[in-house]
């Protein structure tokens, strides 16, 4: 009765310890979403159109992506996802962030991603419409490609307009407007683990009492 008794100071002492953990805090590492736009790029039937940025060294869980997109075809069905860097260009995906069809907008967001990154690593945004589809809309560029904000913010932008036939890059020469948020790849130690040692370290207490309390009688 006695160890069940201290059950709940087990459980407050665990309690603060989980608030002694780590939060994982969003940190935008590219962001040029609401700058001027210049106009927009088509992504069209077998176009790939591709974005660099570079993770930083602790942020290495990428957690959201707005693009800034041009409404086309209703309900486009594209595909969002990451590449490695291959000499300047998109070299091959590590992920993909979205595949499937919905409306796009100026704020079109791809939340709750969970998409690791290696830190200092440069990888690619690449937006693609199968060859197969009829698909189109834009994604917009922005008036002065040098603007930008972020640890990872670059430049550099390619485009494939083979990109089911052949995959070739070529630099486009602008900057996509995107915002990309991510977070500490988790690592907290999680105090419920704590529980099961703590409550038989407690159960091995009340044994030991009993055991003392419990002598010969005359």
């Amino acid at each position: 009765m006695k160890n069940l008794r201290r059950i709940p100071v087990v459980l407050a002492f665990l309690c603060s310890l989980w608030a002694l953990c780590p939060i994982a805090r969003a940190a935008i590492i590219y962001d040029n979403l609401e700058n001027s736009s210049f106009g927009a790029a088509s992504v069209a039937p077998n176009t790939g159109l591709a974005q660099r940025f570079n993770s930083d060294s602790t942020n290495l869980r990428l957690n959201s992506v707005t693009l800034k997109l041009a409404a086309g075809t209703p309900a486009p069905i594209f595909t969002l996802s990451l590449y490695s860097d291959l000499a300047g260009t998109p070299g091959v995906s590590v992920g993909t962030l979205f595949s499937g069809t919905r409306d796009v907008s100026d704020h079109t967001l791809f939340s709750n991603l969970s998409q690791a990154m290696l830190p200092n690593t440069n990888y690619w945004l690449v937006l693609s419409v199968a060859s197969t589809d009829t698909s189109q809309f834009g994604w917009f560029v922005a008036q002065d490609r040098a603007a930008g904000s972020g640890p990872g913010f670059q430049q550099a932008s390619a485009r494939s307009l083979n990109y089911d036939t052949g995959r070739t890059w070529s630099s486009f020469g602008a900057t996509f407007q995107s915002q990309l948020v991510a977070v500490p790849a988790p690592e907290p130690a999680n105090p419920a683990l704590l529980l099961p040692p703590a409550l038989a370290f407690l159960a091995r207490r009340s044994s030991r009492g009993k055991a003392l309390g419990s002598g010969p009688t005359a």
